[in-house]
């Protein structure tokens, strides 16, 4: 892809926050759901938000493929092999937004050749863009750098988890968490994991020994 990363992430950046600016009339308008199989489920804005995010990303840059919540193949493990992918999670946290809280977010990362390049996440209700880039040493909120909590203990940490919509999936999580809880100080689930990882970033959870 041509054009410096910085270049790039700014056009991401235009692109996401408008997008982020569409959710609210499905907010004062309403929006109906439909199931995607068992306990998963998505809304319109997902849809409609997904749809715009390729659109406007493809018109800007022709040459790359994408990978979305809404549209990716049942089987895409061969999609590590690409160049310039987009991963985009229109709605992550569909299960807050339709209940009307304001934890969840628009996410877009590019990859290519399953190293990410570029990533932003906005939530739009809070006005919070974070950002990251290959090039640059730190993640960013609102362009004020962030950074993990510098707890190193799990027995001083608290932990997030996001749950999965496959069943069996989660009661791996469950076996899991069974394991890890009495190592640590608490476990919370915010319904999204970018809700949850961003405040990790902000040191209000931990994440020991990790980085961006």
């Amino acid at each position: 892809m041509d054009g410096e990363l910085t270049s790039i992430r700014e056009q991401v950046v235009a692109v996401v926050t408008a997008a982020g600016e569409r959710i609210y009339s499905f907010l004062k308008q309403g929006f109906k759901t439909h199931s995607k199989g068992g306990v998963d489920f998505a809304t319109e804005a997902d849809d409609a938000i997904d749809a715009f995010l390729r659109e406007e990303l493809f018109r800007k840059f022709p040459t790359t493929e994408f990978l979305t919540e809404e549209t990716a193949p049942s089987e895409y493990t061969t999609f590590i092999e690409k160049e310039n992918l987009w991963v985009i999670d229109p709605i992550d946290g569909t299960t807050n937004f339709s209940r009307g809280s304001k934890h969840f977010a628009i996410s877009v990362g590019l990859v290519s050749l399953g190293k990410p390049k570029v990533g932003v996440v906005y939530l739009p209700l809070e006005k919070k863009l974070y950002w990251a880039q290959q090039d640059e040493s730190q993640a960013y909120l609102n362009y004020t750098p962030i950074h993990v909590s510098s707890t190193e203990t799990l027995k001083q940490a608290l932990l997030c988890c996001d749950w999965s919509w496959d069943i069996q999936k989660r009661m791996q999580t469950l076996r899991i968490l069974e394991k890890v809880l009495p190592n640590v100080r608490a476990i919370e689930s915010r319904g999204s994991y970018w809700r949850c990882s961003s405040d990790c970033r902000k040191s209000r959870c931990n994440n020991p020994k990790s980085d961006w």
